[in-house]
């Protein structure tokens, strides 16, 4: 048993000794001198991407938005499923529910 643990130990070391190794040969570039060349376009719309806090207006168009999209919208669902209850209802010859 011991022999066992030995020879397993000796192949974890002889791993770890490889692996050491080859990270030593690799090159590596954390993000530092790539040969990328800024967009100065890309970087702007970056930088406002970042900042959205400092460029946002609350005007008409965005209240609009918002109303639409937080009020029309899901009163609409809610009308086109309560039509569908119903019209279910009166096929079936049962009585239609009261929803809210």
């Amino acid at each position: 048993m011991s022999r066992g643990l030995k020879g397993l130990a000796e192949s974890a070391s002889r791993a770890f000794i490889s692996t050491r190794n080859a990270t030593g040969l690799q090159q590596q570039r954390l993000a530092g001198d790539l040969p990328v060349k800024p967009n100065k376009y890309v970087e702007s719309w970056g930088t406002k991407r970042e900042h959205i806090e400092e460029t946002y207006k609350w005007d008409g168009e965005t209240w609009r938005t918002i109303g639409i999209y937080v009020f029309a919208v899901p009163v609409l669902i809610y009308t086109i499923i309560k039509s569908e209850y119903h019209k279910s209802d009166r096929k079936y010859g049962r009585k239609e529910r009261d929803f809210l």
